[in-house]
């Protein structure tokens, strides 16, 4: 099988799981919280979307795996790639879903595999080309509840020059405090596409049409600033 053109569909499917992505207990981290200081008492997660403050929330860089599985070689398997870098935003607001905004960007640059030396190859100019297109980006549009802790997510995704809509499958994994003190949100969504819509259309037969992306990630409320000090 062609490793370009395989290199080039998987790459596409890690850029879309970025399309999805959403929120934690109330409060802001105790004396000493932090990597330097002692962590907070261990507080069991829990699912209830109000349990997490309205206001803006960060993707944790440390807690993020996005991964894109397609049929390899005819269907005899699934072959799996990733991105290592993503940065995102969140803004949580539980009363009022509607009003729910994320943002979700990837270094295509940080595609990874287990063959050697071939993630260079993926990132390069005959396939994500990720010098002349730097950043895959998810914006959402529209924040859809379908349940209790599961959601639908519409957005636009933008990779290598052409912005589609998409919709990522959400499922709230739970809501409590990180090690770090802060309030945490964690999700992990599904996105599926067919490659051949972004323009993918090499190996067809040997390499699956259809991508499946999942995306776990982690965000950690952002602290609001303190108060000016007193004159």
């Amino acid at each position: 099988m062609n490793r370009t053109a395989f290199a080039s569909i998987l790459g596409l499917g890690l850029a879309l799981s970025l399309a999805a992505a959403p929120p934690v207990f109330a409060g802001q981290p105790g004396p000493g919280a932090g990597r330097g200081g002692p962590r907070p008492p261990s507080v069991p997660a829990v699912k209830d979307p109000k349990a997490a403050l309205a206001g803006a929330y960060r993707l944790d860089p440390n807690h993020i795996a996005i991964v894109a599985r397609l049929g390899h070689a005819n269907g005899i398997s699934v072959s799996v790639f990733r991105f290592d870098t993503a940065r995102g935003t969140l803004a949580w607001d539980p009363a009022n879903p509607s009003a729910i905004k994320i943002e979700v960007t990837v270094d295509p640059a940080s595609v990874n595999t287990n063959v050697k030396n071939f993630a260079a190859q993926i990132a390069g100019e005959g396939l994500l080309n990720a010098a002349k297109f730097p950043e895959i980006k998810f914006v959402s549009t529209a924040f859809r509840p379908v349940g209790p802790t599961h959601a639908q997510v519409d957005g636009d995704f933008t990779f290598m020059g052409q912005t589609k809509p998409v919709t990522i499958d959400v499922d709230l994994v739970g809501i409590g405090r990180a090690p770090v003190g802060r309030m945490s949100i964690g999700f992990s969504g599904t996105l599926k596409f067919k490659r051949t819509d972004y323009g993918f259309n090499a190996q067809m037969g040997d390499i699956g049409e259809d991508v499946t992306v999942m995306l776990d990630g982690e965000f950690l409320q952002i602290p609001p600033p303190p108060p000016p000090a007193a004159l």
